[in-house]
């Protein structure tokens, strides 16, 4: 290998590790998306907004601010440690097909997509990007077909590592396994801290599950379905995560038709030290055609201090993800 070597990295390495609230603060986070109108109900207001009853006059919202928070928090945590494992994954594998080590120092290159890489340290791989954010992986085991590209090698992988920088320390194994030739099983767990607003926080989790891919001359069929449990917690703020995913694609050969249908149902709950909030096995759902636009429904409790706050909705306009609360208020999250 050569001392230096001029490579392309993937450009939202970056700025892949973003921090929003707790749970986007590692990768991109997409959930909520257009909706039809559920539970009687086709608009989702902006906290403090008019309209559909959502916000009250003079600018109040139905909610109190934090709890709104807590709202969306508690949502969004099994997506977000789910893309944690799944960023983390595409990160080191991108660097490592770059450097064509473990070891060594990718440096970016200005403002561009280049990246330089030198051989020492000789124990890790280090990324140093422009604007001064510097990542630092440990590998300890990094299996798959290394002479593909970094996508197929991630298809079917074991690894595990560390990932740090000046706000996060995570350590993360993975494995997607083939047990034959349909079918993948996926074990992944995360665990670690992160620094979000000058607080740290607690991480752990993982994802359990299998995925299916069937092909045959008249159609193909992937169904995949997880299981994410876990932890975030600082002080007396706790969410404890809970979510079970079913995803299945259908495509018809004969017709070009696709079908997809999903589901996530969701039973996690958190507390910010004053107020609880339960998910009580919301179902958050869609479905696709090649003939319409995607359909989005929401269903299920939601509880505060054990008392019942309302029901999940979504907005058939904005594809925004709310809570229609037992006084026909109702607030986004």
């Amino acid at each position: 290998m050569s001392r230096h070597r001029y490579a392309t990295i993937h450009r939202r390495t970056s700025y892949l590790y973003r921090t929003s609230r707790i749970a986007g603060w590692i990768g991109a986070t997409v959930l909520c998306v257009a909706a039809a109108g559920c539970s009687g109900r086709d608009k989702v207001t902006e906290p403090g907004g008019g309209g559909g009853g959502g916000g009250g006059g003079g600018g109040q919202s139905a909610l109190p601010a934090e709890q709104v928070a807590l709202l969306g928090d508690v949502f969004r945590a099994g997506w977000s440690i789910q893309d944690a494992v799944r960023d983390s994954n595409e990160f080191l594998a991108q660097a490592a097909f770059i450097a064509g080590e473990l070891f060594g120092t990718l440096t970016q290159v200005g403002n561009t997509e280049q990246f330089e890489y030198q051989n020492q340290p000789n124990d890790r791989l280090r990324i140093v990007f422009s604007n001064g954010e510097t990542v630092e992986i440990v590998a300890t085991t990094f299996q798959g077909d290394v002479n593909s590209d970094w996508e197929t090698f991630l298809s079917a992988h074991s690894l595990a590592y560390t990932i740090a920088s000046s706000v996060w320390n995570l350590q993360i194994t993975s494995e997607r396994i083939p047990q034959d030739s349909f079918q993948k099983n996926v074990s992944q767990t995360v665990q670690g801290t992160v620094l979000e607003d000058g607080v740290t926080w607690n991480v752990q989790g993982t994802v359990t599950g299998t995925e299916i891919f069937v092909f045959s001359e008249s159609s193909t069929t992937t169904h995949d379905s997880y299981t994410i449990a876990g932890s975030f917690g600082q002080g007396t703020a706790q969410i404890s995560v809970s979510q079970f995913q079913d995803y299945k694609n259908d495509f018809f050969s004969g017709s070009g038709n696709t079908f997809i249908e999903k589901s996530d149902t969701i039973a996690s709950s958190g507390t910010d030290g004053t107020t609880s909030i339960a998910f009580g096995e919301v179902v958050y759902s869609w479905s696709d055609t090649e003939d319409r636009d995607p359909i989005y429904q929401a269903e299920g409790a939601i509880s505060r201090n054990g008392a019942s706050l309302g029901t999940l909705v979504t907005n058939s306009a904005s594809g925004e993800v709310g809570i229609l609360l037992g006084t026909g208020e109702s607030v986004a999250f």
